[in-house]
């Protein structure tokens, strides 16, 4: 990098390196800047090396809906601790399926889907997260929700 053109300002160089270390990463960052004195025009660097924690989930959560009431659209936020299949479904209140929301496979992590419930009645609706893991493990909970109009 020519830093000929930094001048006063300070320019940040943020390097990040994902490593094989569970929920960590190194990020190395180089600061450049010019010291203005009376005489003297120097250059100087800092070397910073931070590991920093990612927020890796440690459980399975289904969080409540937002909003909740909500018109037309709300929503639904969950976390998954192993990757493997994951499965949200909406159904009413006699058991019948609305809306499929997510169906697939996902990786560690936290996640968001969308509800639009614009074609359908207000009323008290039922969220669904089944999700597998592919060491065997498996979570349901289910969460209510309601739609008004």
């Amino acid at each position: 990098m020519n830093t000929a053109a930094i001048g006063s300002k300070t320019v940040t160089v943020r390097i990040t390196v994902s490593t094989n270390l569970p929920s960590s990463t190194i990020a190395l960052e180089k600061k450049y800047y010019t010291v203005n004195t009376a005489t003297t025009l120097a250059k100087s660097s800092v070397n910073d090396l931070t590991i920093a924690e990612l927020d890796v989930p440690t459980s399975y959560a289904l969080e409540q809906n937002y909003p909740n009431p909500f018109n037309p659209s709300t929503t639904i936020h969950y976390q998954i601790p192993n990757a493997g299949h994951v499965l949200l479904k909406v159904y009413d209140m006699l058991g019948r399926e609305v809306a499929t929301l997510v169906d697939g496979v996902k990786e560690v992590g936290s996640y968001s889907a969308t509800f639009d419930g614009a074609r359908l009645a207000s009323g008290v609706y039922i969220m669904r997260l089944v999700a597998s893991s592919q060491e065997g493990k498996s979570f349901v909970q289910t969460k209510k929700m309601v739609l008004m109009k």
